[in-house]
């Protein structure tokens, strides 16, 4: 349950998301789900979240700080070593005044689009990039009006030469809607809305 960025308890207290991992078969799901340890997991939401299986690297979202109200979210990074997660690191471009999260890793790993409030952005949350060169993230660069629009662009998810993010732009179907752009050698192509069942009513992402 959220609004925007902000997390909310439930009535008991309880946290709404934790991050868990199960093993698989190909397409089929082998023993029970397991909750990572408070290593990765906070008293706050955790997630979305977004795995390079290159480099056997976690991607997350999590609060910054301990305020269990509100407090600005960012991205952190762990690494899977012998079937456990290292301690996390902040992705060196997070900043304890506004909000970066919901990362995306490409399969190479060396290309990150994430959502952000950051100054100087066109709407309420915009989708931004950083690529990984000789070792170091470069600056975030805003993919574009192309992309981004006065309303709020989040949730990406990269896979292979596509992007599918959510919206609340204009001439969608419900609140938040899924969109879909291809990049090629002339950049990323206008962002196609997805039909139903894909999109509907609701908020989906």
């Amino acid at each position: 349950k959220t609004k925007a960025y902000k997390s909310f308890k439930n009535q008991e207290g309880e946290n709404f998301h934790d991050i868990y991992k199960v093993e698989i078969d190909k397409y089929t799901i082998k023993g029970t789900p397991e909750r990572l340890s408070n290593k990765i997991n906070t008293i706050a939401g955790d997630g979305p979240i977004s795995f390079n299986t290159k480099e056997s690297t976690l991607y997350y979202t999590r609060s910054m700080g301990e305020d269990k109200d509100f407090s600005s979210i960012g991205i952190y990074i762990s690494k899977l070593v012998n079937d456990t997660f290292t301690n996390p690191v902040g992705f060196i471009y997070n900043n304890i005044t506004y909000n970066v999260g919901h990362p995306s890793i490409n399969e190479t790993g060396d290309l990150l689009v994430f959502a952000s409030d950051m100054p100087g952005g066109y709407g309420k949350s915009d989708l931004y990039y950083c690529k990984l060169v000789n070792g170091k993230w470069t600056l975030p660069v805003s993919m574009g009006d192309f992309i981004n629009t006065r309303f709020k662009e989040n949730f990406p998810f990269l896979y292979k030469n596509q992007l599918y993010f959510s919206s609340n732009r204009e001439n969608g179907v419900g609140e938040l809607d899924i969109y879909r752009s291809f990049l090629s050698i002339n950049g990323w192509s206008a962002p196609e809305l997805l039909p139903a069942p894909i999109n509907s009513i609701a908020n989906d992402f």
